[in-house]
């Protein structure tokens, strides 16, 4: 049996790699390829911010379609992090813009608690345009120091705003340069 078959008559992509005996990259690959594998839509479960956080999850999943979903492969809200891509894990975050009064410059948030190599965050380029044309940011997670914090503060002007951004179609690329550097057990 096809695993598109034994995924629809499931619906459980664990089982579904089981049953067919395939890895589970190809499993993956082929599933979204027939367009039957969808990140699970978070607006029925909870907050804007969480349905925003799971958009910015399909968006990375359409730059980097070859990474594999940890909240489909090994379990939903997967704390540590939300793809694996060639052995690199990878969080991905959503961040609106936030305009405060007595802060002139433009700003974000994001929590960083877990462990993963990668955080790739999607912030709201301006007010209330959500995912549309974001600013993207791929943050090497050994690279932050948090002094104990568990947010990450994001400045306009900051050294990790100028040094991380990124645009959409480098995101592939970079992580495939990290995954060869970590091949070669050099990360």
């Amino acid at each position: 049996m096809d695993i598109v078959d034994i995924y629809l008559e499931c619906n459980d992509f664990k089982e579904a790699v089981r049953r067919s005996g395939l890895p589970a990259y190809v499993a993956h690959i082929k599933l979204l390829g027939s367009g039957v594998l969808k990140i699970r839509d978070r607006i029925e479960y909870g907050s804007r911010a969480g349905m925003l956080g799971a958009k910015a999850e399909e968006l990375f999943q359409k730059y980097v379609p070859t990474a594999i979903d940890a909240n489909k492969l090994y379990r939903m809200n997967n704390p540590g992090f939300d793809f694996e891509y060639k052995g690199l894990t990878i969080d991905v975050k959503y961040s609106s813009l936030r305009n405060k009064s007595k802060a002139p410059k433009r700003q974000w948030g994001i929590r960083c608690k877990g462990d993963r190599d990668f955080i790739v965050a999607f912030l709201e380029r301006e007010a209330n345009s959500e995912l549309d044309e974001p600013i993207i940011l791929i943050i090497p997670y050994g690279m932050l120091s948090f002094l104990g914090e568990e947010s990450l503060h994001i400045f306009e002007s900051s050294d990790v705003f100028l040094t991380y951004q990124v645009l959409p179609e480098q995101l592939r690329e970079i992580l495939e340069e990290y995954a060869s550097l970590k091949e070669q057990e050099l990360i």
